[in-house]
């Protein structure tokens, strides 16, 4: 039972820890989106 409970927690962890990778990941990529999508629409505008 101890160890289902450590198993647990270090999975726990690891989710967290990749969890947070991720989300960076995503927080990038998303910003660079609204990057590109703001200066298509700043270049329609100028057009």
């Amino acid at each position: 039972m101890l160890i289902v409970l450590i198993l647990g927690e270090i999975m726990i962890r690891v989710m967290i820890i990749n969890g947070t990778k991720m989300n960076l990941a995503l927080r990038v990529k998303s910003h660079n989106w609204t990057f590109i999508w703001k200066n298509r629409s700043l270049s329609s505008i100028v057009k």
